[in-house]
């Protein structure tokens, strides 16, 4: 309970400011416990916006294009979820680690676990099939961003429809 009062008042504090301008100070005053009851969780406030960005990671549903089954209905799945989370999502984009966030993304939806270190050093462009994982997992990360942003109108359906094309092409 108290980690999670601790990670909801960063996310309320970096809808404001970026994580290097919010303190550890701040964050205790916010969640209403001391600096003693941070510190028994995280180390810094870092440690804890990267707890953050696993918690979402970890939730967020994974695409698997190597099976050779209708990838529609995962992808819905998957933008649901982004829009049922959108505002962790926008702020984690937002925030001074967002590359490191889109990177855990694509990580985690293309299939990058502590098995596959280096997934995309292992692909072969010849491959059309690792060609189109690269396309969707990078194209996929910032048509995820801007519909995050607004700057894409679409419903999680028509983003899928689209995306589930691409990839049986």
């Amino acid at each position: 309970m108290t980690k999670k009062m601790i990670k909801d008042a960063l996310v309320d504090l970096m809808e404001k400011n970026n994580i290097s301008r919010i303190t550890v100070k701040e964050i205790c005053s916010l969640a209403d416990i001391n600096r003693s009851t941070f510190y028994l969780h995280f180390c810094d406030q870092y440690a804890l916006l990267e707890e953050v960005e696993n918690d979402i990671i970890n939730q967020t549903p994974r695409i698997n294009l190597y099976e050779k089954k209708d990838v529609y209905p995962v992808l819905v799945e998957f933008f649901k979820f982004i829009q049922e989370n959108k505002r962790i999502y926008l702020i984690l984009f937002k925030s001074s680690n967002g590359n490191s966030f889109r990177n855990k993304l694509i990580d985690k939806v293309f299939g990058k676990d502590e098995n596959k270190k280096e997934w995309i050093s292992n692909m072969e462009l010849s491959n059309a099939l690792h060609f189109k994982m690269l396309m969707s997992a990078f194209g996929g990360a910032t048509l995820v961003e801007k519909w995050i942003f607004n700057e894409i109108k679409s419903t999680p359906e028509e983003l899928a429809k689209t995306l589930s094309e691409f990839v049986k092409k």
